[in-house]
């Protein structure tokens, strides 16, 4: 979960945020409201919808992989 404090920043985030696509489902519980935040943080950042949508599509991800 630290990778995307790392530097730079827009490199960081973009290696999170891929690495969370590709292991949504394997996420710890107690990772997944941070991961959320961080999502949440990035669809209120975002200034295109296509931005918008994809950070709200991974938030929902993670949202129905924990009622499974």
């Amino acid at each position: 979960m630290d990778i995307k404090k790392m530097s730079p920043k827009k490199v960081a985030e973009s290696s999170f945020e891929t690495i969370m696509d590709l292991y949504l489902e394997k996420i710890p519980e107690k990772y997944k409201n941070e991961a959320i935040e961080y999502f949440n943080k990035k669809v209120e950042e975002s200034n295109n919808e296509y931005g918008k949508q994809y950070y709200r599509d991974t938030i929902n991800k993670i949202q129905l992989n924990r009622l499974c």
